[in-house]
């Protein structure tokens, strides 16, 4: 499944594993184990978080997410 398919409306990235988790185990009728990644940047209130892969938008690259973080981030105070 690679998470295809599966629901995304939590907004936290622990909330989100569960999510997952949860799911493909009714899929599969057994116990699973999950785990996402993602990146919380404090300074824009914590996003991309679930929305890493597909910051700018859904086909974007590695390239492209980390050009909008930095963007994003410019201009912002030291914390």
């Amino acid at each position: 499944m690679h998470g295809k398919g599966l629901k995304m409306a939590i907004p936290s990235l622990p909330a989100n594993t569960r999510l997952k988790a949860t799911q493909h185990a009714r899929h599969l009728k057994q116990w699973v184990l999950a785990d996402d990644s993602g990146i919380e940047v404090d300074a824009l209130n914590g996003t991309p978080g679930n929305y890493s892969a597909r910051f700018p938008e859904p086909k974007a690259t590695e390239a492209d997410n980390n050009r909008l973080l930095f963007e994003k981030r410019a201009g912002l105070a030291p914390r």
